[in-house]
């Protein structure tokens, strides 16, 4: 099953400069990490040789995606993060990796928004 907006594959340089792509399986929409093991887009590009290697989101519409601001895997792009969420939840893909921030909020009753 093909989705417009969902990943077709994501490609990413090796070592010795040559680029390399892991596809999604297609009828469950994970991805090959190791050997023997399949997991979400996350799982994938947090392998350590994916995550140093500039990784590129291609969907099945044609549009590349960067996953980091040049290539500096200190930081997501939002762009790529939404694409990855738009393909988790095309393919029915749970346990979707949110980052949530890591700050308090700035009053106690911040998030009880029955008073108001």
């Amino acid at each position: 099953m093909k989705y417009p907006h969902a990943i077709k594959h994501i490609s990413f340089l090796r070592d010795n400069g040559v680029r390399e792509k892991g596809s999604p399986n297609e009828y469950s929409g994970l991805f090959s990490c190791g050997q023997y093991a399949k997991g979400t887009p996350y799982e994938f590009i947090d392998q350590a040789k994916v995550k140093k290697g500039d990784p590129t989101i291609t969907l099945h519409n044609g549009n590349k995606i960067r996953v980091f601001q040049g290539g500096d895997p200190s930081h997501m792009i939002e762009y790529a993060r939404a694409a990855i969420e738009r393909h988790m939840s095309l393919y029915g893909i749970e346990g979707m990796d949110r980052y949530e921030p890591d700050t308090d909020p700035p009053f106690s009753d911040w998030f009880d928004w029955t008073k108001y």
